[in-house]
């Protein structure tokens, strides 16, 4: 049973032109019968209707079932029982037109507990019932409207619901249908409450048990007993009986005419001729001359009219109808009956479908992904920074500056030095006494020179390496090593692939004739006094040059050409073995050297303060060295070359900075000014802060033209919503849950992205990297695969967004607007 107490309606309540349709509206329906509801049009039946079955709002009142007592729209309980005892048959249809008969039918039975094939079976037993199953493979769209609302209304009977509500279920049948289908309902009040709403009083009068008229939103009449028709005679303007007119016939050779007119019809004053391509009438009154061929014109059938009467529909009603003889189903979840699998397939059918927005919203998408993937790559061009576009230093260098102090100790200075050198002494004495991990890196006043001959004809080629830093051996990673092999004596160096890409690129004839540079190795760079072999190329990610002790002790500005004593036994096994030298022996400060080395082997030399011996001298034409020093000196012997100003290798450069920043005693005298500055972070800082202004003026262009694209998307996507406003009006009006259209939109919206945004994603990284392979492009966009995928996954998701969004807006108006918001 159903009741209904003070139940009112009001539209448009926020406006001063509010319509108030339903006036404290009270009563109660059976748990059985056929109840009709009368009234003109805006008298509000079907606002009644919609706010019993809980499709649409009303104002106040009580609405009671025997399982759930509501005072205002959108209660789940409410909702749980429309969607376990109710059915709709709608004026409209609201079928999924580009589905089947038999999909629209089976998504009816969505809260039904029973399997596929039962589904199936009832699915064809309601198409019966309504005289359509031979339709039940066609598509809703190519079916007449009368046959739609037929399929409608077996939809409703499927479920074989504790009520049905129509709403003008047979507005738009022919006169048959709508007796056979009246019929049907008649049937299906026996076991069910059918609550119908028509304007065809004739009709309620005949077939229903109750009828309750409606009158300016107010109960005018509620009836049980009447003067009930003993026959109903269909009255259609779209079916003729022969046996409603009188018959005249006249025959000859020309013509074969019979003649049916009413009693009270006037004589027909006629002219006809006949010619043999047509037909001529001339009428000679006013009457409206109807042809056959037309259409939608009247049916003619021969024989009386029939006449319905209350035992020719009882004989209908007694007629076995399969639907109705099995037990109602089991309930299952709302929802639970449109299966992932339908889900998929009403995704796919939307992102196929048609029509000029859905083309232009697949080209909007493929040119936001290429405009965001251009302006990240541009962003991320413009604010990168990288190394190896402007660092011309080893990122472990650091260079101290020596002055005088202000203040002079009193006295004479050691012997040999001066004050300001005897300071800058004891200054490099306690950095190497301080236990950090540092090298001293000897002063080079002339990069090295790389020759090569391009042409038989044409005389060697030479360019300058440019800046770069001079570093140990021992402080390169073997692993790093992409071509060639470590160096195994002081002759062979490893360069860094970061400078011989530094000089390819610069202007000059070289870099178009080296197309790899691998071809490096076994090339040699020239300095002053030695030419060393590149052996390897490293990728440490440092602007350097590797080689030995002893090598950059030979190359460096005031170094002498030295040979360590184990280098020489190895490169020359059995010679040298008699030759040994005591630990402390090293070539003192080359500024006072020259001939006069070749006088002081095995003397001491410098001042009490610091003496050496001199080593041994050699020459020996495959060695470049002219002077052998023992092993574990050569640092020591690079750091007496050194003035105020040196350069420092530090594996740990903060220990270094902090320890340089330490006062030491003779500053604190003001004896000595010392000075650290790190080349790398300086220009690494200087270049940042430039790349930050412009990234700065980037992110407002980059994120203005995203920020407009993304809101035109929105906009897009919301009309796109609109367009599918019938999908979305008759799931809702079925009782399945908002979330099986969330997962369809969702669905939808992934699959789209895939096929336009991740696929233009990849085509446009592709592009790019080939486009950059170009050199005469000199297209410098930085696009890493991670930006890549951050786009297509930023988008993707801001898509599947405004996918649901708009629809989650619609979702929030009960199904009876929706409805309405479609009609319109």
């Amino acid at each position: 049973m159903i009741e209904i107490k003070n139940l009112n309606k009001t539209y448009d309540r926020a406006r001063h032109s509010d319509t108030r349709v339903l006036k404290d509206v009270s009563f109660s329906l059976p748990d059985t019968g056929f109840v009709c509801i009368l009234g003109p049009s805006g008298c509000g039946k079907t606002s009644l209707l919609n706010a019993i079955g809980g499709l649409d709002t009303f104002d106040n009142g009580v609405l009671k079932t025997d399982s759930a007592q509501v005072s205002r729209y959108g209660t789940l309980a409410y909702e749980e029982e429309r969607n376990r005892n109710f059915g709709y048959i709608f004026q409209n249809y609201y079928l999924l037109s580009n589905h089947s008969v038999a999909y629209n039918v089976y998504l009816g039975l969505h809260s039904l507990d029973l399997s596929h094939r039962e589904k199936l079976k009832r699915v064809r037993q309601a198409l019966e019932a309504v005289d359509m199953d031979r339709y039940i493979r066609r598509k809703v769209s190519e079916l007449s409207g009368g046959q739609q609302q037929r399929v409608a209304i077996a939809r409703a009977l499927a479920r074989r619901p504790r009520v049905i509500f129509a709403d003008e279920p047979t507005g738009n049948l022919d006169e048959a249908n709508t007796h056979n289908i009246c019929s049907l309902l008649r049937k299906v009040s026996k076991d069910s409450l059918v609550v119908m709403v028509t304007h065809e009083e004739p009709i309620a009068r005949f077939y229903a048990d109750r009828i309750i008229t409606l009158n300016q939103g107010e109960i005018a009449e509620d009836v049980t007993e009447w003067d009930r028709h003993k026959s109903l005679h269909p009255e259609s303007d779209k079916i003729l009986y022969t046996g409603d007119y009188t018959e005249a016939r006249h025959e000859n050779d020309a013509v074969d005419l019979r003649l049916l007119h009413s009693d009270d019809a006037e004589p027909i004053k006629l002219t006809v001729i006949a010619t043999k391509d047509r037909i001529i009438l001339k009428l000679n009154d006013n009457r409206t001359v109807t042809l056959s061929e037309q259409d939608n014109l009247p049916e003619i059938v021969e024989g009386a009219r029939p006449v319905l009467t209350p035992e020719s529909v009882d004989h209908t009603e007694s007629v076995s109808t399969p639907l109705f003889d099995a037990p109602p189903a089991a309930q299952a979840k709302a929802g639970k009956g449109v299966t992932a699998s339908m889900m998929l397939s009403e995704s796919r059918m939307l992102m196929a479908g048609r029509g000029i927005k859905r083309i232009g919203m697949r080209i909007f998408l493929i040119l936001l992904t290429v405009v965001a993937l251009y302006m990240t790559a541009d962003y991320i061009t413009v604010s990168s920074v990288n190394p190896e576009d402007f660092i011309t230093t080893d990122s472990h260098i650091l260079t101290v500056s020596l002055e005088a102090g202000e203040n002079t100790p009193s006295g004479s200075p050691p012997t040999g030095y001066t004050w300001q050198e005897y300071h800058y002494g004891l200054y490099r004495e306690n950095l190497i006494n301080s236990g950090l991990d540092f090298d001293f890196i000897p002063k080079f006043n002339n990069p090295p020179e790389y020759s090569m001959t391009l042409f038989y004809q044409q005389d060697l080629v030479t360019m300058k390496l440019p800046a770069f830093s001079h570093v140990l051996i021992d402080r390169l990673d073997p692993s790093t090593l992409i071509y060639g092999r470590m160096p195994e004596n002081s002759e062979e160096i490893v360069v860094d692939r970061i400078l011989l890409e530094a000089m390819l690129a610069s202007d000059g004839i070289i870099q178009n004739s080296v197309l790899d540079i691998s071809l490096f190795i076994s090339e040699k760079l020239t300095y002053n006094k030695m030419s060393p072999t590149i052996v390897g190329i490293s990728d440490s990610g440092e602007r350097a040059l590797y080689l030995t002790e002893a090598a950059m002790c030979t190359v460096s500005s005031r170094g002498a050409r030295v040979i360590t004593l184990s280098e020489l036994k190895a490169r020359f096994p059995g010679v040298y073995d008699h030759l040994t030298l005591s630990g402390n022996e090293r070539i003192p400060n080359t500024a006072q050297a020259g001939a006069i080395w070749d006088y002081r082997i095995g003397q001491l030399y410098g001042s009490s303060y610091d003496q050496f011996y001199v080593a041994d001298t050699v020459n020996i034409p495959e060695v470049a060295a002219h002077y052998i020093v023992a092993d574990g000196t050569v640092n020591g012997l690079i750091a007496e070359t050194l003035s105020g100003d040196f350069t420092i290798y530090c594996a740990d450069k903060a220990a270094v900075k902090e320890f340089l920043a330490e006062t030491t005693e003779m500053e604190e005298n003001g004896y000595l000014i010392v000075s650290v500055s790190d080349p790398y972070e300086e220009t690494y800082r200087v270049y940042a802060e430039a790349a930050s202004i412009r990234a700065d003026a980037r992110t407002i262009v980059t994120f203005t033209i995203l920020f407009i694209c993304l809101v035109m998307l929105y906009l897009l996507c919301r009309v796109q919503v609109q367009e599918r406003l019938g999908l979305v009006a008759v799931y809702r009006l079925l009782g399945i849950p908002k979330r099986k259209l969330h997962g369809i939109f969702l669905l939808e919206a992934t699959l789209s992205a895939l096929w336009t945004i991740v696929s233009t994603a990849i085509f446009t990284s592709v592009v790019i990297f080939v486009l950059k392979k170009i050199p005469e492009l000199a297209i410098s966009l930085l696009l890493p695969w991670q930006a890549v995928v951050c786009v297509s996954g930023v988008l993707l998701l801001y898509y599947a967004l405004v996918s649901v969004l708009p629809l989650a807006r619609l979702l929030r108006l009960p199904p009876a607007q929706l409805a309405a918001k479609y009609d319109m």
